[in-house]
């Protein structure tokens, strides 16, 4: 018969100097870690995300987006035309291009494209015609102005959520950081490289009219005025203000003066 030995009973650990103890910053720091949440390793590790992917909103709807739902919803005609008549298969595809219709529809109403565009999208939409693109792409402003010297700067968000800046429409730098873009307050001035830029709009005065009054009914801007509010940065995708929206109104209600003009 084999012999068990007792076990011994376990006796309470006492604390000595000998210890190994975790730094009191050690809790601390993983904490932080775990609130950062998963690093990917293709992270570049210590340095923060680029802070101006808030800034641009979401970019207006492009024609690659007209044309995937053009796409799905011919593709889904078809099955429809090939399934059995009063088929489960059928009534299912009928609920497919209903929502693709209405899909198609907000889209066009909100992509910045002139009536004559969205007709020929409508006829490639409901025949299958080649619509034409958009005359140019939309290209969203985070800031423009002028210098005392009369040099222009613009400040437009990149894929990749940088900034690029760009003088007399020569690119010169690469921004990762402009929090005080979103500053609301009119007489908005950008500093760069030591070089004050004052703030200026494109907008005419009958769109920044028009999306006053339709901040205040509570209703969508006019379509003629729509281009030109989000190619100057005034309105994002969803047709909200943005800050630089903001500063237009402040400026076209109560006429400002820089912070920085003397006399």
């Amino acid at each position: 018969m084999q012999r068990k030995w007792p076990r011994s009973p376990r006796e309470p650990r006492k604390s000595g100097r000998n210890d190994v103890r975790m730094p009191r910053d050690q809790g601390s720091r993983r904490v932080d870690r775990a609130l950062a949440g998963f690093r990917r390793t293709s992270d570049r590790s210590q340095q923060a995300p680029a802070r101006s992917r808030h800034l641009a909103g979401k970019p207006p709807v492009s024609a690659d987006e007209l044309a995937a739902v053009v796409h799905e919803y011919h593709h889904v005609h078809e099955d429809h035309r090939r399934a059995p008549p009063r088929s489960r298969v059928r009534r299912h595809l009928e609920s497919r291009l209903r929502n693709l219709r209405t899909r198609f529809e907000r889209l066009l109403a909100e992509a910045p494209v002139s009536e004559t565009d969205r007709q020929h999208w409508r006829e490639r939409f409901q025949r299958g015609a080649t619509a034409s693109p958009p005359s140019e792409d939309v290209h969203p402003l985070l800031f423009r102005g002028h210098s005392e010297s009369g040099s222009e700067l613009r400040l437009g968000a990149a894929a990749d959520g940088t900034i690029v800046a760009s003088i007399d429409g020569t690119r010169v730098a690469v921004l990762d950081d402009a929090e005080e873009l979103m500053s609301t307050t009119p007489g908005f001035v950008f500093v760069l490289d030591d070089q004050r830029f004052h703030e200026t709009f494109g907008a005419t005065d009958a769109s920044l009219a028009d999306l006053r009054d339709a901040l205040r009914r509570g209703r969508r801007p006019r379509r003629r005025h729509l281009r030109l509010l989000v190619e100057d940065g005034l309105v994002d995708r969803t047709l909200g203000l943005t800050a630089r929206g903001r500063r237009a109104l402040g400026l076209d209600a109560v006429p400002t003066r820089h912070a920085d003009a003397r006399g």
